[in-house]
């Protein structure tokens, strides 16, 4: 079947993710759904981190990758780091990030949401997911009002105010509901009304299903086929 490839949250893990993209060379497109950046296993070595950076400026410019922003990418490209800081920020890597990246690489190359659409069925790949007390009371959930989220949370990106769509929940420390960078699948995520949705963040030893909706963040022991022609999810072990 014609398929689209999901790749959950890396972690700097580019060389077990360049396996996998080897892997599946007849994909259409690949979704990366964020965190690129931040691994207990890669703490301090300077070099590695170097080489994220610079996978990261190559897989940015191949068509055929979507890339979406996670919460430990978030602090890495906005001079404001604070406001978004979660565990695994580290000054010395932000500062080699610097260096190596331009400061708007993250709102060139990845997206807050992507919408694909099958037919009727509208998915949405995001980093957390999107709830509903993030989306405005009584719009349609279709690809011209995430086009115009995605704008939003991007113009408000680099000015000094949160941008609550980014902000963590009470399940991660925070207040109110994760954002769609932050919401916790297990302790705050909640479907949409008629819209799939396929997230990462919230890691579990298998992927978790949730009514239509599927969080795939295993700690990159999972990625899931997407059918390109009828959104029909195929979830594979690598």
């Amino acid at each position: 079947m014609p398929y689209d490839l999901i790749i959950p949250d890396i972690h700097e893990k580019i060389d077990v993710t360049d396996q996998i993209i080897a892997r599946y060379p007849d994909c259409r497109f690949r979704y990366f759904l964020g965190d690129y950046w931040d691994s207990f296993e890669w703490e301090f070595h300077p070099d590695h981190w170097r080489r994220v950076a610079q996978w990261l400026l190559k897989i940015s410019q191949d068509p055929q990758n979507i890339l979406i922003a996670g919460n430990h990418d978030v602090h890495y490209y906005n001079n404001g780091a604070q406001r978004y800081m979660c565990s695994g920020y580290i000054s010395s890597k932000h500062q080699m990030i610097a260096q190596e990246m331009p400061s708007n690489w993250l709102i060139q190359h990845c997206h807050w949401i992507y919408p694909v659409t099958h037919g009727d069925q509208l998915t949405l790949l995001s980093h957390a997911g999107l709830n509903v007390v993030h989306a405005r009371f009584g719009t349609e959930i279709a690809v011209p009002y995430i086009d115009q989220i995605n704008t939003q949370i991007s113009d408000n990106f680099f000015i000094d105010v949160l941008e609550p769509r980014l902000e963590a929940g009470r399940g991660r420390g925070g207040r109110g509901i994760g954002g769609i960078t932050w919401q916790d699948w297990d302790q705050e995520y909640q479907p949409l009304p008629k819209v799939r949705q396929i997230v990462g963040h919230t890691p579990g030893r298998n992927p978790r299903w949730r009514d239509r909706d599927l969080c795939l963040d295993t700690n990159l022991c999972h990625v899931a086929l997407m059918d390109t022609e009828t959104g029909a999810i195929t979830i594979e072990a690598v």
